[in-house]
């Protein structure tokens, strides 16, 4: 009896997203088909925009700049008006009452090209979960250093998310981002930097259920995925962020946030070196 409670202790954690929480609420089997269908497209449109790369300053690091930042996302789960007061994040973790927020820890790279290029990276854990996430992005500088133009930069990027056993999801993303910088302190003795930025991307999500065959018809998770047969294609969500970054010396302090009005919103705030 201990081995089988220890085992079942170990096989997941609190805030776990299944597939199989969604059959069943309250202790009463879920039946309704449209809404578990719906439910399990909520949840793919949400859990992908939570992972979703966040807003940053449009100027690039330059063809030297080397940069190391540590941030935490707070997704926000309950923001969002709903014709039922359980989201389908309540729906799909064990105890049926998931935490009004998603903390996401996250540790980014990101190296200065020629040409205004630059690539990047990122690391996450999604807290309370076995799950994370891994990006990389590059982004191109189209106008930078025309002031009192502001800069302009474009981004393409993949973000996958990992750790799941009963679904895969990706999300690729597009954008734009345009900001400017000030300096802080005394004329000709300007040490820091301001540097608002505001970015509008657009999230192609895709999602795999992974779970047995029987679970997922009873679920009625379909595929989201482009040309793959029997499949649906990825989920489109439009999305703006603003932010700024304050920066002394080698070091900064970065805070922005996400919104989409068709899932839900997130605060991402961290620090970092820039070399």
């Amino acid at each position: 009896m201990l081995l089988v409670t220890l085992a079942t202790a170990l096989a997941g954690w609190p805030e776990d997203l299944t597939l199989s929480g969604l059959t069943e609420h309250d202790g009463v089997r879920v039946v309704d088909n449209e809404l578990l269908q719906s439910t399990w497209r909520e949840l793919v449109m949400e859990l992908g925009t939570a992972i979703a790369p966040r807003p940053m300053p449009s100027a690039t690091t330059g063809i030297y700049g080397f940069e190391l930042a540590l941030s935490s996302s707070f997704v926000l789960v309950d923001a969002k008006t709903r014709p039922s007061r359980v989201t389908p994040w309540d729906r799909a973790v064990a105890d049926e009452n998931h935490e009004p927020y998603l903390a996401i820890p996250t540790f980014s790279v990101r190296k200065g090209l020629p040409g205004s290029f630059e690539l990047g990276g990122r690391l996450g854990w999604l807290a309370g979960t076995r799950t994370g996430l891994g990006s990389v992005y590059g982004r191109l500088a189209v106008l930078e250093n025309y002031k009192p133009i502001p800069d302009v930069t474009l981004q393409l990027g993949y973000t996958g998310y990992t750790g799941n056993d009963e679904f895969d999801l990706s999300v690729f993303d597009m954008g734009v981002t345009v900001g400017s910088r000030f300096g802080i302190g005394r004329n000709g003795e300007n040490n820091g930097r301001f540097e608002p930025f505001a970015k509008v991307d657009l999230l192609r999500i895709s999602a795999t259920p992974t779970a047995p065959l029987e679970l997922v018809q009873q679920v009625g998770a379909v595929t989201y995925e482009r040309n793959q047969l029997n499949a649906e294609l990825p989920l489109a969500v439009p999305r703006i962020g603003a932010g700024f970054q304050v920066t002394s010396g080698v070091a900064h302090f970065r805070l922005s946030g996400s919104w989409s009005w068709l899932t839900i919103p997130s605060i991402d705030v961290g620090m970092g070196f820039t070399f």
